[in-house]
């Protein structure tokens, strides 16, 4: 049983779409990732780090590494995929670092948005309140 619900943002599907690696390596690279919504039940299956509050997953291709950040949000069970970054080396610059740092801050900003909003007793389903 699925304990997340895996969704990718915009700019991450942009970026995806966009790195210089093989239609069968993105195949593979998403494939992992939608393991992801068993994440409490299979974090020991994949290869990951704490990075910048976000959890990062790093694929090494032929010629790339790639690294996708996820936003683990347990308010409302998703796995946040929002941004992914192809290198030939293992580096991230200064601007990624920031802008990963940016948007975990948009993510815990909207998550506590929503838990003042959310009145007693209700639960939050995908994104809405019943």
């Amino acid at each position: 049983m699925a304990n997340y619900e895996v969704s990718v943002t915009e700019r991450a599907k942009k970026q995806g779409e966009k790195i210089p690696i093989s239609e069968c390596d993105k195949a593979e690279i998403i494939k992992e990732l939608k393991k992801l919504k068993y994440w409490n039940t299979n974090e020991e299956i994949f290869d990951y780090e704490t990075a910048y509050g976000a959890i990062e997953f790093k694929f090494q291709t032929r010629d790339h590494w790639v690294r996708v950040f996820v936003y683990k949000d347990d308010f409302r069970k998703m796995m946040w995929v929002f941004r992914v970054i192809a290198k030939k080396s293992n580096q991230i610059s200064k601007e990624d670092k920031i802008a990963i740092e940016t948007a975990v801050s948009r993510f815990e900003q909207e998550i506590r948005d929503l838990q003042k909003q959310k009145p007693k007793g209700m639960t939050l389903v995908k994104g809405e309140n019943k």
